[in-house]
């Protein structure tokens, strides 16, 4: 399981916290499974700590970009992103991560279901609620076949939303359109 952000103090909305909190659930049915935290900031030893007192088996990788960040999108199972608050705009990791044909859990709350498409290319649950996050990861890990298709979905949406391509054209349709 991974998330990819920023893991500061000022940053508490990206709800690592309850990531956290959500894994130690999951880890007590699933004990191989680990959570990778891939960021910076000044945050990460708080983090860790808080891992280590729930006992938690969560490793820490730092900042990784370009292929060391694709080979992270490519070695995990599930995409993570518990957001708690409306500055989650938009959830870049997301469209990164079904690029990828890699399902992704999300918050319910700003641009997160905007991208999310639940049930069909991830699953989006409340924020700021440990157990639903972690009935959602269960649910994804212990379906292989449902997390193939949601890779799959997801891929689809990104070849048919994302592209540099498709964003330029919208774009230029809209200038086209705020200039009439």
């Amino acid at each position: 399981i991974i998330y990819v952000g920023r893991i500061e103090k000022n940053s508490d909305w990206k709800g690592i916290k309850y990531l956290i909190e959500a894994m130690y659930i999951v880890q007590k049915r699933v004990k191989e499974v680990k959570l990778k935290l891939i960021g910076d900031g000044d945050y990460i030893k708080h983090y860790k700590n808080f891992a280590n007192k729930l006992n938690v088996k969560v490793i820490f990788i730092g900042k990784k970009e370009g292929l060391q960040l694709e080979k992270e999108y490519l070695d995990s199972a599930i995409l993570v992103l518990p957001s708690t608050s409306e500055a989650e705009s938009f959830g870049m990791v997301l469209i990164e991560a079904m690029a990828h044909k890699k399902p992704v859990i999300g918050s319910n709350i700003g641009g997160i279901p905007y991208v999310i498409d639940n049930g069909k290319n991830g699953l989006l649950v409340p924020p700021k609620d440990p157990e639903a996050l972690a009935d959602a990861i269960l649910k994804i890990l212990n379906n292989p076949k449902l997390a193939k298709k949601m890779g799959e979905n997801g891929y689809k949406k990104v070849k048919n939303n994302f592209t540099w391509n498709i964003q330029v054209d919208k774009t230029n349709k809209l200038f086209k359109k705020i200039m009439k």
